[in-house]
């Protein structure tokens, strides 16, 4: 048990540098493009991503995970038949961009686009004959092949950002970019494989892992919807409401975007990677389930109000900053895009609760009720009301698809509900002192704004670290 406690808090360890890092090289690849490009063109690139990404969510079944949540996902066999679902994606995927590239283009209203969609069939192709190797032994916290893969991918698209932003000086620049990363993931996931990449079929497994994933499939839809789909509406809205927006506020909106997601994201993946394994088998590191979630709830709560509390002090500066005066009219959206973001952090840890109990269908209906959202962003799009609406929301919807899925839990897996509340009580104490605080500071320059609010920020955070010090001790000591 022991052994198992130090290799879990090592791996944790090295799985927090390394995402953070991955997280790290995409963010400043997104400065560098759109330091090169014009806000236009950033908002071209920025479909590309949604197209990939539309396309990931709409033909995942989530094989990866059932390798770590089932009991046998250790056996060979269970791998190869994953890999074959894999493959069936990546060809699925390949066809619908070689078939749909122009229609996108021409929704998108970029028609000289079209071969740019078409050529990111290579994605989703290289993506389908990735090894799953590197998922299956997180099942034992062996998260270093995953770091591996990932960091490695991820540098060298970094290397190579400014040299291939530098010579195209468009959108071009990010489809070259993204189809680089996809080869290096592809070779480094076989590279750090310890079993040969071998694909079988078989119909029991097969159905196995439809039964596990199409709930988690109709969840990604959702997802897309929620994370990608007010940028497709502002991408889409004059070629669909002959509506005044066009790829320049795409653009601005992306660069808002990428400074709140991005450190989100990285938040969520580093916390859910790691509380997934242990919410699915606590007894591995000696505690039960109930203290292992109030533990990781504290620590959720801790990081997503230590994430709220850096950018709305200090994001907008930092947007100006980092990218550039021409997307001066994003500078708004970033302190409100944090709460929506760091709100959706906290909900991501009961997607892990759910996870582990093998409850796939419950993330599925909070993101319906997460979806209805997307009502909002159509009546500001189709009324030109400020792009600020579009956030405020997805806040709404946050806050109530949060209550409504800790509801969810408690109702189907039979938990407690004082541990969510009093976390996040403490979460809303911390955002509106942030708020209150942004508002005291005056702004003279951005060098004089940044070190004022830093010094409040790294206050606020010395008071969270204090209020929850004995919380972290624990976990600490527990690993």
């Amino acid at each position: 048990m022991g052994k198992t406690k130090k290799k879990l808090l090592k791996a944790g360890g090295m799985l927090t540098i390394a995402t953070g890092t991955g997280q790290a090289c995409n963010f400043i690849r997104n400065i560098i493009v759109a330091r090169l490009v014009t806000p236009a063109d950033f908002g071209v690139a920025a479909t590309f991503a949604m197209a990939v990404s539309f396309l990931e969510m709409l033909s995942d079944l989530s094989p990866d995970r059932l390798l770590i949540q089932a009991k046998d996902g250790d056996e060979p066999h269970f791998q190869k038949t994953a890999q074959l679902i894999q493959v069936g994606r990546g060809l699925v995927g390949c066809l619908f961009f070689l078939i749909c590239g122009g229609w996108l283009a021409s929704l998108f209203s970029v028609p000289g686009a079209a071969d740019s969609f078409r050529i990111l069939a290579i994605i989703p192709l290289m993506n389908g004959f990735v090894h799953l190797d590197f998922q299956r032994v997180k099942r034992h916290f062996n998260f270093w092949h995953f770091a591996l893969v990932e960091l490695t991918a991820l540098v060298i698209m970094l290397v190579f950002s400014w040299p291939v932003a530098h010579y195209f000086g468009d959108y071009r620049a990010m489809l070259v970019l993204l189809i680089l990363k996809s080869f290096c993931f592809l070779i480094g996931s076989h590279v750090c494989a310890t079993r040969k990449y071998r694909l079988i079929f078989d119909k029991k497994l097969i159905k196995r892992f439809y039964d596990f994933g199409w709930p988690l499939l109709i969840n990604g839809l959702f997802m897309f919807v929620i994370v990608q789909g007010d940028r497709f509406i502002l991408a889409s809205a004059k070629n669909l409401f002959s509506s005044s927006y066009d790829m320049a506020d795409v653009g601005a909106f992306s660069v808002a975007l990428s400074l709140t997601m991005i450190p989100a994201t990285t938040l969520t993946q580093i916390l859910g990677t790691f509380f997934l394994p242990i919410l699915s088998h606590p007894e591995k590191i000696g505690v039960l389930f109930e203290k292992a979630l109030n533990v990781l709830n504290d620590v959720m709560v801790l990081a997503a109000s230590g994430l709220s509390c850096f950018l709305i002090l200090l994001g907008d500066d930092l947007l100006l900053a980092l990218y550039g005066e021409k997307y001066q009219s994003a500078a708004y959206l970033v302190k409100w895009m944090t709460i929506m973001w760091s709100m959706r952090c906290i909900r991501s840890l009961q997607i892990s609760i759910a996870m582990s109990k093998g409850k796939t269908k419950i993330p599925m209906y909070s993101n319906i009720l997460r979806f209805f959202a997307i009502v909002g962003s159509l009546a500001v799009v189709y009324f030109a009301y400020p792009l600020v609406y579009i956030v405020y929301a997805g806040i709404f919807a946050e806050a109530i698809t949060n209550f409504f899925i800790v509801f969810l839990n408690y109702k189907t897996i039979n938990i407690g509900l004082s541990y969510f509340f009093r976390g996040m009580l403490s979460y809303i104490i911390v955002v509106m002192l942030a708020l209150f605080l942004d508002r005291l500071v005056p702004y003279q320059n951005i060098i004089n704004s940044l070190f004022a609010e830093m010094a409040i920020c790294v206050f606020l955070s010395a008071i969270l670290f204090f209020m929850n010090r004995k919380k972290l001790f624990f976990l600490i000591k527990k690993n």
